[in-house]
C-alpha cells in the first residue's frame, strides 16, 4: 500500500492512513513516501515504527525524493545526494524495511547519463551496504531515461551489486512498451508497483491489462511484495485501492 501527498496534506504522520487501510483494505504491508516520516533523528521514524508495531503492520520501502540528483554529471553533487539518502537509509532501518526507491532520470545524453547513474548508484549501494545493515538501493521507472526498461537494466547490469536493485511500475513508462519494459526490469525487481488509474464495469483496469502483466512477473520468479498505487481521478481513494487488489488477487488466481 502507497501514501499519496494528497493523504499527506491532510495526516503529516500518517496514522490516520494507515488505520484507515488496516481497517478498510485489510493491508498490513506498506511503502512510504518518504515526507511521512521525518528525518531520522527527529523521532518521526520511531514514531511511525511504534504505531506499525501496534498494527501488527510492516514497512518495506521509504519513497525518497531525487533532490539533489545522484545521477547528477558532477561528482561532487551526487556526493551531496549520497549524504541526503542518508537520513533516509537510517529511517528505514528503524521503520524495519528493505529498501529505499531513489531516481535516475536526469535528462542529457542517454550514454552519459547511464554512466552518471551507474557511479552514483554504486556509491550508494556501497554505503547502505557497509553503513545501514546491506539495505538495498531500488531505482524505478520514473521519467527520462528510466522510463526506458533496457536503459534500466543496462544500468543494472552494469552496477552488479546484490542490493541494487528496481521497482518495475505498470504505467511509468514514456513512450516506451509497458509490458517490454516491465519484463527487461523484472530480474533484479525488490518490490513491483501494480499502478491503477481506472476500472471499467468488470473491474478491469483500462489503461494496462493486469493479466498481461501479472503473467510477466510471476513468470519472472518474482516472491516479493506487489505494492498497489492508485493514482486515478473521480474514484474514491480507498474504493480505487481496494478495485486494485481485487484486481491482483482475481488475476493470480486465475494464473495459479
Amino acid at each position: 500500500m502507497h501514501f499519496y501527498d494528497s493523504c499527506f496534506q491532510r495526516d503529516p504522520q500518517g496514522f490516520q492512513a494507515l488505520e484507515i487501510c488496516i481497517a478498510v483494505g485489510r493491508f498490513q504491508c506498506y511503502q512510504i513516501i518518504a515526507d511521512f516520516t521525518g528525518a531520522a533523528g527527529s523521532g518521526g521514524s520511531f514514531c511511525f515504527r511504534k504505531r506499525t508495531d501496534d498494527l501488527s503492520a510492516t514497512n518495506t520501502m521509504i519513497l525518497c525524493r531525487s533532490n539533489p540528483p545522484l545521477d547528477s554529471p558532477d561528482p561532487a553533487i551526487r556526493a551531496a545526494a549520497i549524504e541526503g539518502y542518508r537520513p533516509w537509509l537510517e529511517a528505514m532501518n528503524i521503520l524495519g524495511g528493505q529498501c529505499i526507491r531513489v531516481d535516475v532520470r536526469s535528462p542529457g545524453n542517454a550514454n552519459k547519463q547511464k554512466k552518471y547513474a551507474i557511479e552514483g548508484l554504486q556509491a550508494l549501494c556501497h554505503v547502505a551496504h557497509k553503513e545501514f545493515d546491506g539495505l538495498s538501493i531500488v531505482v524505478e521507472n520514473h521519467g527520462n531515461h528510466s522510463g526506458n526498461g533496457k536503459w534500466v537494466a543496462d544500468v543494472m547490469k552494469a552496477v552488479d551489486l546484490e542490493n541494487c536493485g528496481t521497482l518495475p511500475d505498470f504505467q511509468n513508462f514514456q513512450d516506451y512498451d509497458p509490458y517490454l519494459g516491465v519484463e527487461e526490469m523484472m530480474p533484479w525487481a525488490k518490490i513491483v508497483c501494480a499502478k491503477s488509474k481506472d476500472f471499467d464495469v468488470d473491474g478491469n483496469e483500462t489503461n494496462v491489462d493486469f493479466r498481461r502483466m501479472l503473467k510477466i512477473v510471476k513468470d519472472s520468479g518474482f516472491r516479493g511484495y506487489i505494492g498497489i498505487e492508485f493514482e486515478g481521478h473521480g474514484m474514491d481513494l480507498v474504493v480505487g485501492i481496494n478495485a486494485t487488489k481485487h484486481l491482483i488477487q482475481k488475476v493470480m488466481a486465475e494464473l495459479g
